[in-house]
C-alpha cells in the first residue's frame, strides 16, 4: 500500500474511532471521553497535516471529504451522548449511514475524475501499459493496466487515461494525450 493509500485509510479509521468513542461517554463518563475524544481529534489533525504534504494539489478536496464525514460523526456522537433515549438508535443509524452515503456520492459527482495522469512503462500501435497512481475519487488503486492507444508511445511519456465506469468498478480504457 502506498503513502497515499495508507493516509485515506488512516483517516478513515480515526472518524470510525471517534464514533465509537461516543460509546465510552455511555459507559465510563465524560472525563475518559473528552480525552480520548480530544486525543482522537488531534490525530485527526496530524493525518491532515500529513496528507496536505502527500496530496498537493488535491489535498482540499480529502481535506473538505474528511471533514464532512468528521461533521456527520460529531454530530451523531453529540446527538448519542445528549440524548435521554437508552438503548438502540435505529433511526440515529440509519441516519448517517444516509448522510454517508449521500455525501459519498456527492463527491463522487462533483469531484470524481474520469481522467488521471500516468506513465507509459510499454507500447505498441493498438494497447500500452501505463502506471497509475492511487486516486480516491476515480476510484483507481495504483498498478500497471493495459489500455487502448491509438499510436506507439515512447517509455515514460507521461499521458492522460480515461477511466470507464464498468458495472461498480471503474477501469482505466483509453490513453487520451
Amino acid at each position: 500500500m502506498e503513502k497515499k493509500e495508507r493516509l485515506v485509510v488512516l483517516q478513515a479509521t480515526v472518524v470510525i474511532l471517534i464514533a465509537a468513542s461516543g460509546f465510552i461517554y455511555k459507559f465510563l463518563g465524560l472525563l475518559p471521553f473528552a480525552v480520548i475524544e480530544s486525543m482522537l481529534l488531534a490525530g485527526f489533525i496530524l493525518l491532515l497535516l500529513k496528507m496536505k504534504k502527500a496530496f498537493g494539489k488535491d489535498f482540499l478536496r480529502y481535506a473538505l471529504y474528511f471533514c464532512l464525514l468528521l461533521l456527520v460523526v460529531s454530530a451523531s456522537i453529540a446527538v448519542l451522548v445528549f440524548s435521554e433515549a437508552l438503548g438502540p438508535r435505529i433511526d440515529l443509524f440509519v441516519a448517517v449511514i444516509a448522510a454517508l452515503l449521500i455525501i459519498n456520492m456527492g463527491f463522487r459527482f462533483l469531484f470524481g475524475k474520469n481522467v488521471l495522469e500516468g506513465k507509459v512503462l510499454l507500447s505498441d500501435n493498438k494497447i500500452a501499459v501505463v502506471e497509475l497512481p492511487f486516486d480516491f475519487f476515480a476510484g483507481m488503486q495504483k498498478g500497471m493496466y493495459v489500455v487502448k492507444t491509438d499510436r506507439k508511445i515512447a517509455k515514460g511519456t507521461k499521458v492522460k487515461v480515461k477511466i470507464a465506469q464498468k458495472m461498480f468498478k471503474k477501469v482505466p480504457e483509453r490513453i487520451i494525450e
